[in-house]
């Protein structure tokens, strides 16, 4: 089999913290504790970025979870999200940010909340 670039997978780069994909229904969230999160854009609420000087912060919250992204130039991540074709998002080692380059992305940290109601009596 010839390897192509579309035969070699990009997740298995230690560097890769995301990817667009035009075709997907769900964001795929993975923890650094090794959890996963499937959740449908069709429950997508809103999203907020917040640039800073010690970094960026990006929630995407769904009807029962919120995620919460920190890192640099998440700005890159909003045109992929506003068309819903975030496919899976991870954190990466600081150490790897400077491979990004200059103008990519560089996750940090996710941390995902989930939210429970409680009875109304």
């Amino acid at each position: 089999m010839i390897k192509t670039e579309e035969s070699i997978p990009q997740e298995s780069s230690a560097s890769s913290c995301w990817k667009e994909n035009p075709n997907c229904i769900a964001l795929r969230v993975e923890l650094e504790e090794g959890g996963i999160f499937l959740l449908p854009y069709k429950h997508l609420a809103f999203s907020h970025y917040q640039p800073g000087e010690d970094g960026d912060q990006l929630a995407i919250v769904f009807a029962t979870h919120a995620v919460i992204i920190r890192g640099r130039r998440l700005c890159g991540l909003l045109p992929a999200l506003q068309k819903e074709a975030v496919q899976w998002v991870r954190p990466i080692p600081e150490r790897y940010e400077v491979i990004q380059g200059p103008e990519g992305v560089a996750i940090l940290s996710i941390k995902v909340e989930t939210y429970v109601r409680e009875d109304v009596e």
